[in-house]
């Protein structure tokens, strides 16, 4: 199952701690599919999946010059692929639902003033991931203690040798975990 984030628009573009943001974002838009008014966009994280797929989708074959074939990507289409499977789900002001991903004209028909509320909620919910993600990146790099240990707790192995250039000079190396590779 996909995981959801959320975010109050029009509040702080990020949080104090990346890790306070709760489990869903909401977009207020302005959108009619099938006679029906969406009056909100729910914004979901992005899977590899989607990376991938919205990749695929932003490639053409075209011939070149010397009559080869090439595969071109558009940077442009690849915004808009990632953007049009963000949207997990339109909700109508009478409950009904559209399920996402959208399709590419359904984003298309969408004001460009929500067109942008949309990239604009979605690059703070990138921004959140990115912080959340640097955050649970340097908790995991921590150490107590002046020395450096393994996860296991065990002091890790430091190596003296001379530095390079710089004559008899003894230089500290400390070794990788080996447990926290595992």
């Amino acid at each position: 199952m996909t995981k959801v984030l959320d975010a109050t628009i029009g509040g702080p573009a990020v949080p104090a701690k990346a890790t306070d943001a709760a489990a869903m974002r909401e977009v207020p838009v302005s959108l009619s599919l099938g006679g029906v008014e969406f009056v909100r966009a729910e914004l979901r994280e992005l899977t590899a999946g989607d990376i991938l797929d919205a990749q695929e989708a932003s490639e053409k074959v075209v011939q070149q010059r010397d009559g080869t074939l090439a595969l071109i990507g558009s940077p442009a289409r690849m915004g808009r692929e990632l953007l049009r499977r963000r949207i997990a789900c339109l909700y109508s002001a009478e409950g009904q639902r559209h399920q996402g991903p959208v399709s590419d004209v359904e984003l298309s028909r969408m004001s460009p003033e929500d067109f942008k509320a949309v990239q604009d909620a979605a690059d703070a919910l990138d921004v959140l991931l990115a912080l959340r993600a640097g955050e649970q990146a340097a908790a995991r790099g921590r150490v107590s203690g002046g020395g450096a240990e393994s996860a296991a707790g065990d002091p890790l192995p430091v190596s003296y040798g001379p530095v390079a250039g710089a004559g008899a000079e003894p230089a500290v190396v400390q070794a990788a975990d080996p447990v926290a590779r595992r």
